[in-house]
Parts: structure tokens; sequence; C-alpha cells
């Protein structure tokens, strides 16, 4: 009777376990950072600028002269998204000036958060991103003009921005990261100096020859 008494609980214990580990493994449990990978890249821009300044305990006013922004622009920057009909949608230019004065890489201004805080870093960020557009733009197998298509510009806009003829708004390089298929802070890290030398040589050496032709018009 004992016997038969201590196999019933025996075998009662690994049916409950059993079961237990069972249910368990149902449970969902979210990833970390779950909500971190919800947010928008404008509602990160936004968290970093004003985190950022609220850290350097700076006014308004003499973090936008440090940014080279005007005081408006800051406003809107610091202002959810959500509150706004049109949220601000910045230049490249924009975010190099917030980075500078908010001392941090442009990567870590649009949300990404590596193990080591990547150091301030004054590469331009067009000349990182039509270096990493070229870049991934080869490895997917896409040309000038199918990448311009496919992320809803004209025929030439890849071909002008990989040579640094103008400055893309954050929602331009936003569609591009789309097409290739890579977090959009992927199209900003920093490129070997060597070869940002060379792109800022090429783009100097572009704007002295269309002011001989236009001298000699």
């Amino acid at each position: 009777m004992f016997k038969a008494y201590i196999n019933c609980v025996f075998f009662g214990v690994i049916f409950y376990s059993v079961i237990s580990s069972g249910s368990r493994k149902k449970i969902p449990v979210p990833p970390p950072f779950a909500e971190m990978a919800k947010k928008t890249l404008r509602v990160r821009l936004h968290e970093a600028v004003r985190a950022g300044r609220a850290r350097l305990k700076k006014s308004q006013d003499v973090f936008a002269r440090e940014a080279g922004i005007s005081r408006a622009v800051l406003v809107r920057l610091e202002r959810a998204p959500s509150d706004q009909v049109h949220p601000l949608d910045p230049r490249l230019t924009t975010l190099d000036g917030l980075a500078k004065a908010l001392q941090i890489d442009v990567c870590m201004l649009l949300g990404d958060s590596p193990a080591e805080p990547y150091l301030y870093c004054d590469q331009e960020s067009i000349v990182r991103v039509a270096s990493n557009v070229f870049r991934l733009r080869k490895m997917s197998g896409l040309s000038q003009d199918d990448l311009s298509e496919q992320s809803g510009h004209f025929r030439t806009y890849i071909h002008r921005l990989e040579r640094l003829q103008f400055i893309p708004r954050l929602s331009d390089v936003e569609g591009i990261a789309k097409i290739v298929e890579v977090n959009v802070t992927e199209l900003f890290k920093r490129i070997p100096d060597v070869e940002y030398a060379e792109r800022i040589q090429r783009r100097a050496m572009r704007l002295v020859d269309n002011a001989d032709s236009g001298s000699e018009g």
C-alpha cells in the first residue's frame, strides 16, 4: 500500500513537472528593447536631441547657435512628432550640426545604441551616405536608375547623390535604406578616412570645373 502511494506521488510529480514546463514554454516572453524597436526614426531623433540638450544643460538659444540651426527648427525637433501635423524632415547638414553640438556620432543621434558609444567624428553625413549607398547598391546588384526609381525619385537621383551634388533629407535616406534592406543607420556609418578624403577631393575638383565652365560662358 505504502509502495503504491510512493509510486503515485512520484509519477504525479513528474506529470506536474512536464505540464508546468509545457505551460511555461507557451508564455510569450517579449524580446529585450521591444518597445525601443517600435519607435520611429523621428521619435528617436526627437528623444536624442531633448535628452542631449538636457544633459548639457544648455538653453535652446545657445544649443541652436552651436548646432548652426535656428531656434524655430530646434523647437520643432524637440516637439513630439505625434503632436505635429507635419514633423520636421531635416536635411543631413542639420543632423551634422546637431551631432556636433551634442558631441556624439550621427548614428547615435538616430537611435543606434552600441555597446561602446561612438566618438564624435566630423565626417559629413552626405559623404558617408553617398559612399555607403554606392557600396550597398553594388552588393544588391542595382543600377543607379533602378535604385532611384524604386526609392520613389527621379531617374538621376542616385547618380547625383553619389556625386555629392545635393543634400538629401532624412526621409530620402530612409527610403533608400528600405530598398537595399538595411537599417537607416547603416547608411550613416563612418567610412575609411582615405575614401572620405578622396570623395571630398573629387567634389572640390568638380566644383572648380563647374566654376571654370561658368566663367567661360
